[in-house]
């Protein structure tokens, strides 16, 4: 195998586990602020391999990777046109901090 093949497989297999994690990602038990930061810099890394990502793709993806209390806010947002990195953001990280809000009532009304 010639050094430009070898090379060449390389980054195959690079863009490869970069984009596996961009699909396996899940905002687990981090924050959302946390969770879409990850997101942002894995997106980063497929550009700066040479396979940058659209801004629909990484909101799907994002969305995907969140667990069934956001599913309210993810109809919502695949639901609008022209939809922005800044504008999915804002309104997952408000819906995170009304989530909150009625967890911290919750748990005082017991």
């Amino acid at each position: 195998m010639s050094a430009r093949e070898l090379t060449c497989a390389s980054m195959k297999s690079r863009v490869m586990v970069v984009k596996a994690d961009l699909h396996q990602t899940h905002r687990g038990n981090l924050k959302m602020e946390e969770y879409l930061a990850k997101m942002k810099g894995i997106s980063g890394q497929l550009t700066l391999i040479g396979v940058p990502i659209a801004i629909d793709d990484l909101i799907l993806h994002t969305l995907n990777g969140l667990d069934v209390d956001y599913n309210p806010i993810i109809v919502k947002l695949i639901d609008q046109a022209n939809l922005t990195w800044g504008e999915a953001l804002s309104t997952l990280l408000a819906f995170e901090s009304r989530l909150e809000q009625l967890n911290h009532f919750s748990t005082l009304s017991i």
